[in-house]
């Protein structure tokens, strides 16, 4: 038996129960109960529901009876309420709309991913194909009406795939990004929002206090916009294509990044800790192209870069000023 089966015989019980009904009907009612646990579960939560009811506004209320009956009286369900008394058949017809708005909005696919030093590829159902970077945690959920993406921290490269029904949409703090189909890099790291596209348009926008969206950008191929934990822009700017998501070929690329950028970087490819005991300046960068496994490699273009000693024990790597 399918769930919408379940959930109409529900309803169709707690309207019974409204009324005084035989002894017959009530013994029927026990046995449909005891049939299995699925039976109880959908019972005890029109209870829950029937609570929730009664502290709804009046006037929300009445709004919902309304869309409620239209809904009802297109399906089998409507029959099932004819014989009951009018207060019963509306709160039977509430428990309807409200069961029907649960399927509607409940995600059909959802999944909470989170990754270690490396990196993970995964395809969802709808096509759409994710690669996701070290260090990295997001949750997908899949609706009727839209895709929805929530990424906490780290970097994912996002390979939509095109659904003009379904508006793919990824949270990074207080910045909203959504497609139809496209592809782009996104980045949360340390609070800080970066969108780099690959190819399509991406519309960049801010989330309000009221959970409304306010249009900060559109972006096409090849452009880059970096935003505050708060969807406040910080920088608009162009990027080489094969700059985008280097890591996907496990290369970290650096352009006069400040040093101790570039270590927070390779941090995310180790389970080590790194210690900085050195005081870097802003000033001091670096420019190179290196393995994510090349952690020492890297460590040793410091060495001959600035007055440092690189020491490793156990699980701690230590940078301290060379003596």
């Amino acid at each position: 038996m399918n769930n919408k089966t379940v959930e109409e015989q529900a309803s169709y019980w707690f309207a019974c129960n409204k009324e005084n009904i035989s002894l017959e009907e009530k013994h029927k009612f026990r046995k449909w109960l005891d049939e299995s646990n699925t039976h109880k579960q959908a019972y005890n939560y029109l209870i829950k529901i029937e609570s929730l009811c009664n502290s709804l506004d009046e006037k929300y209320l009445d709004n919902l009876i309304e869309e409620a009956q239209e809904g009802a009286k297109k399906t089998k369900f409507f029959e099932y309420t004819k014989k009951y008394s009018f207060a019963a058949t509306l709160l039977v017809l509430i428990f309807f709309s409200i069961f029907q708005g649960i399927n509607y909005y409940s995600p059909i696919y959802e999944s909470n991913l989170e990754t270690n030093i490396l990196t993970n590829q995964i395809t969802l159902l709808d096509g759409t194909k994710l690669e996701i970077d070290a260090k990295t945690k997001l949750d997908v959920k899949l609706y009727n009406k839209q895709r929805v993406v929530t990424l906490y921290y780290g970097q994912v490269m996002f390979d939509v795939a095109k659904d003009k029904s379904r508006p793919f949409n990824i949270i990074s703090g207080q910045t909203n990004i959504r497609v139809v189909g496209t592809a782009f890099e996104v980045k949360n790291l340390d609070k800080i929002t970066t969108i780099s596209v690959k190819e399509g348009i991406v519309k960049i926008s801010k989330i309000m206090e009221n959970d409304t969206l306010q249009t900060l950008a559109l972006l096409s191929k090849g452009e880059k916009i970096i935003l505050d934990e708060y969807g406040k822009i910080l920088n608009l700017s162009t990027i080489p294509i094969e700059d985008i998501a280097t890591w996907k070929s496990n290369y970290l690329i650096f352009d006069n990044t400040s040093v101790k950028d570039a270590i927070k970087v390779f941090s995310r490819y180790t389970n080590d800790k790194i210690k900085i005991n050195y005081k870097f300046q802003e000033k001091q960068l670096i420019t190179g192209q290196f393995k994510n496994s090349q952690i020492e490699k890297f460590f040793d273009s410091l060495t001959t870069l600035y007055p440092i000693v690189v020491e490793k024990k156990e699980d701690t790597i230590s940078i301290n000023k060379k003596q």
